[in-house]
C-alpha cells in the first residue's frame, strides 16, 4: 500500500508541477525592461526610430548637459532616450523614459515638473492632471509629461510650425501607447 501511495503522490507532484509551469508567464513573470517599453518603428502611424540610447546614473550626465543632477537626486535609476520622425513630415519625437524604481518617486518627478509649469499646461487629453499635461510653451510643438507606475515620462513633439492640434493629438496618442505597454 504504501508503494502505491508513493507512486501515486510522485506522480500528483510531477502533474501540478507541469501545470504549473504552463501557467507561469513566459517572460520572467511579467518583468519589463527598458527595451519592452520603447516605440517600435510603426507602431505608432509612419513614426520611425532614428536613435536608442539606454543610460543608468552615471551615463546620464553625458547625455543631459546640467540636468542629469535634478532626475538622480529625485531617485532615477536608469533610463532611455528615443528620437523618432514621422515619415513624409517635418515632425520630430523625443522622449525621455525614466525607471525611478517606485512609484512613488515617478510621482514626486512629476508633482515637480507639473508645478515648475504650472502656467502653461494643458490638458491632457482624457488622462487626469494627475498622471498627464502637456506643456504648450514650446514655439513650434508641444511636449508632455507623465507618470506611470514607477516610470516618468517626458515627451517633445516639434517640427509642427503652429499645427499645435496635431502635436497635442500625437503626443496623447505616444502617452496611450506607452501606457498600454507599461500596464502589459
Amino acid at each position: 500500500m504504501s508503494v502505491l501511495f508513493n507512486r501515486v503522490s510522485v506522480v500528483a507532484v510531477a502533474c501540478m508541477f507541469l501545470l504549473m509551469c504552463k501557467l507561469a508567464p513566459s517572460d520572467g513573470g511579467g518583468v519589463k525592461t527598458l527595451e519592452d517599453l520603447k516605440i517600435e518603428n510603426n507602431e505608432v502611424s509612419q513614426w520611425m526610430e532614428n536613435s536608442f540610447v539606454k543610460f543608468n546614473q552615471t551615463d546620464m550626465y553625458a547625455i543631459v548637459n546640467g540636468g542629469a543632477t535634478t532626475y538622480i537626486n529625485n531617485g532615477m535609476l536608469e533610463g532611455y532616450e528615443q528620437k523618432m520622425s514621422k515619415s513624409g513630415t517635418e515632425y520630430n519625437f523625443f522622449c525621455w523614459l525614466l525607471d525611478f524604481g517606485t512609484a512613488e518617486k515617478a510621482i514626486l518627478m512629476y508633482n515637480k515638473i507639473l508645478e515648475e509649469r504650472q502656467s502653461d499646461k494643458e490638458d491632457a487629453g482624457d488622462f487626469p492632471e494627475s498622471v498627464a499635461f502637456i506643456d504648450k510653451s514650446p514655439l513650434y510643438g508641444r511636449d508632455g509629461y507623465a507618470h506611470f507606475d514607477k516610470y516618468f515620462i517626458w515627451y517633445s513633439f516639434d517640427g509642427y510650425g503652429t499645427n499645435y492640434s496635431e502635436a497635442k493629438a500625437n503626443l496623447i496618442g505616444f502617452l496611450e501607447v506607452t501606457k498600454s505597454k507599461i500596464d502589459g
